[in-house]
């Protein structure tokens, strides 16, 4: 019997070699399938369409594998099938995965907001019973053009001024502006002032500013304008005072009307700065000054 010749063997090794190259590309192909099949399913579950390390991409498929061989994703998936209709025979995982995280989502949206919603109507009830217990310790007098007494907290004066009125205000720590405070028929920037305390105590209105020809026919018509609605609401001035131009000073306003003595008192001054006059208007609580 003769040995094969040499010539079959090199044939025979050059096959080997051949299939062995043909196996390596089909699981060099196979790999790669199988990575750009996780790829997209990590795409489309996760949104993140970066170019993420392998080692992230299985860790999550292992994860995902996980959770749906778990008992716990066959009642989700019945949940599912419930909630959205879905006859289909073959349900995506990931469908199910985002419909459960928008469920779980939604859930604590609405449980925030009931949170939310509760810890506000303790608040409001808190703010209220303290309002309640400051109107009872200040009482309402005719001097309150408002409706505030004299004498509330701040945080009393704002709570019930926000209720009352639509202004937009400047607030500063020891007052509140509101630019064009409606009085009737008239509107003026008016003041509402508060002591070292933080109590309500003081109440300015200011007309507008004229040239010194305007004070006997604007000035004084703002003027008489104020007098008479506080006529209307705390009766008719104990003090009437005659003012001429020569009475007023610059940055020290003249008497013109004075309602009381206290504890609440009311004046009317005629004005003046940089050459320019105005009515103004103050309500206080104490004695005036």
């Amino acid at each position: 019997m003769h040995a094969p010749p040499l010539r079959f063997f090199l044939y025979l090794l050059i096959v080997t070699c051949a299939l062995r190259a043909v196996d390596r590309s089909e699981e060099e192909q196979f790999v790669t399938e199988i990575e750009e099949q996780y790829r997209s399913e990590y795409s489309l579950c996760t949104g993140d369409n970066r170019d993420v390390n392998l080692e992230i991409i299985l860790m999550w498929k292992k994860q995902m594998n996980t959770w749906i061989e778990s008992v716990e994703y066959g009642s989700i998936l019945r949940h599912y099938r419930d909630s959205t209709g879905d006859t289909s025979q073959t349900v995506i995982p990931c469908t199910v995965y985002h419909w459960l995280r928008k469920r779980e989502e939604h859930k604590r949206k609405a449980e925030e907001a009931v949170i939310r919603d509760s810890l506000r109507r303790e608040k409001e009830i808190a703010e209220s019973l303290a309002v309640v217990r400051d109107l009872q310790k200040n009482p309402s007098s005719p001097f309150d053009l408002i409706g505030i007494p004299f004498g509330v907290d701040k945080k009393t004066f704002v709570y019930i001024f926000a209720r009352k009125y639509d202004y937009s205000i400047v607030e500063a720590p020891d007052c509140i502006l509101v630019n064009d405070f409606a009085w009737e028929s008239k509107s003026f920037p008016t003041t509402f002032c508060f002591d070292k305390n933080g109590r309500y105590v003081r109440l300015e209105i200011e007309s507008m500013h004229y040239p010194a020809d305007s004070l006997d026919t604007a000035v004084r018509r703002d003027a008489h304008f104020m007098e008479t609605m506080l006529s209307h609401k705390i009766g008719q001035p104990d003090h009437i005072h005659r003012v001429g131009l020569f009475d007023i000073k610059e940055d020290r306003p003249e008497q013109y009307r004075e309602w009381g003595t206290g504890p609440y008192t009311a004046c009317i001054y005629l004005a003046t700065k940089l050459y320019l006059y105005n009515a103004v208007t103050v309500i206080a609580r104490g004695p005036r000054k």
